[in-house]
């Protein structure tokens, strides 16, 4: 009789428990509230970052190679960073229609890559982050091409000392890398004018080799 007294009086306590922390499914469940990621400033570390400090480089000239030598497009809004946007006239602190206006201006970005160096400047198909005796930073090299020889559009990404660079041929896209420090950055209307100035003529012999990537 005790033993029957006692199994009832748990299933009671364990009756009462499971109504007194059920959740009502009447109950209006918020929704999780995302906060505001602006505005971008100093400190901030996100993937929007990453998209400014892109568009800084692409911009060429000493802005770019403020943010090459300090790790790049990392998504880490550092000193450099904000010293590269005050240097062209924006705020130290970035609020959306100014980080959208950016990223955007197209027109005025210097990402089309040409080679500077002299002839035998070396293109690599890959860069990893690990380093080996070997291979240095994975740097797999492929081809060399000859000064002034127009290499195509920076993806905008930019990995130990390297710079990624796509380039359509007849339907087929290809992607390399090759050192930063061995290209010019151009903008389009700069690109026309020295594309009819024969200025960067283009070798039949490299696009031979950049297919067979």
């Amino acid at each position: 009789m005790n033993k029957v007294v006692a199994v009832a009086g748990l299933a009671a306590l364990g009756l009462y428990l499971m109504k007194k922390y059920e959740k009502p499914t009447n109950e209006e469940v918020k929704p999780t509230e995302i906060p505001n990621i602006f505005p971008l400033k100093k400190g901030d570390n996100n993937t929007l970052v990453k998209d400014v400090q892109k568009a800084l480089i692409n911009r060429g000239g000493e802005v770019s190679r403020m943010i090459l030598t300090d790790g790049g497009a990392s998504g880490d809004f550092n000193e450099q960073t904000e010293k590269a946007l005050i240097s062209l006239g924006y705020p130290a602190k970035l609020d959306k229609a100014t980080y959208e206006m950016l990223i955007n201006q197209e027109s005025i970005l210097r990402n089309i890559a040409y080679v500077i160096d002299v002839d035998g400047t070396n293109l690599f198909t890959e860069v990893a982050n690990s380093n080996t005796p070997e291979y240095g930073y994975g740097r797999d090299p492929f081809t060399q091409v000859p000064v002034r020889t127009y290499l195509g559009t920076s993806t905008g990404n930019f990995k130990n000392g390297m710079a990624e660079i796509i380039t359509n041929i007849n339907v087929k896209r290809v992607k390399f890398w090759i050192p930063t420090d061995k290209v010019a950055m151009v903008s389009k209307a700069e690109y026309e004018m020295m594309k009819s100035s024969k200025i960067l003529p283009k070798s039949d012999q490299v696009k031979a080799k950049l297919l067979k990537l």
